[in-house]
């Protein structure tokens, strides 16, 4: 893309998220760092990320982890940290790309470039429903499964943000995807990135 543009999608469990984000890449021709992220880190840094994997988008447990002169015990934090420095390595190479989640509204706040924030939500009825067709779950165990999700994710969030998460005025557009689909939501969000990149 001739201007660099950064965006950061938020989503709700069960919105399908990852899919609109995905889809959203494809069509503006863009990297998306999703869990491949890892992938990435370890390419470029040369580590092995096996282990660091399942700390990844997952709060610091309260009473366990430390901080003593900036060092933390947390292995969460430390995740965070390695994906905060990918991203602003990749920002200041002046790449553009879509990150989902993984607190890339802080990370990249500051960066001389336009960056959109998005949040995915959807209704609750779609959701379960999104869930029982992906996972095999009753409706019960969605319901369940969406609510675990999205207070994990909340709660990684806001540890790691200096906005709330889902809160309207932590991003410049909100939507539901069950209105357009997986496919009409990353088309309409293809479309206002491309007026955004034009006003630049």
């Amino acid at each position: 893309m001739e201007k660099q543009v950064i965006i950061t999608v938020g989503r709700e469990g069960g919105s399908g998220g990852l899919e609109v984000a995905r889809k959203l890449a494809e069509k503006l021709g863009i990297t998306i760092y999703d869990k491949n992220i890892f992938e990435h880190i370890s390419e470029r840094f040369d580590i092995d990320t096996t282990n660091l994997q399942k700390y990844d988008e997952t709060p610091r447990i309260k009473g366990i982890t430390r901080t003593v002169k900036g060092f933390s015990n947390s292995p969460e934090q430390q995740v965070v940290e390695m994906q905060r420095q990918f991203l602003r390595e990749k920002a200041e190479e002046g790449q553009s790309f879509v990150v989902l989640g993984r607190a890339g509204i802080k990370t990249l706040l500051d960066y001389p470039c336009l960056l959109i924030r998005v949040f995915v939500k959807a209704d609750q009825e779609s959701k379960i429903k999104r869930i029982m067709d992906e996972l095999g779950y009753d409706e019960k165990q969605a319901a369940k499964y969406i609510s675990w999700v999205d207070f994990k994710r909340k709660n990684y969030h806001n540890q790691f943000c200096h906005v709330k998460w889902g809160d309207p005025a932590s991003y410049d557009i909100i939507l539901k995807s069950d209105r357009l689909g997986i496919d009409g939501t990353a088309e309409f969000l293809a479309d206002y990135v491309r007026r955004r990149m034009a006003n630049v």
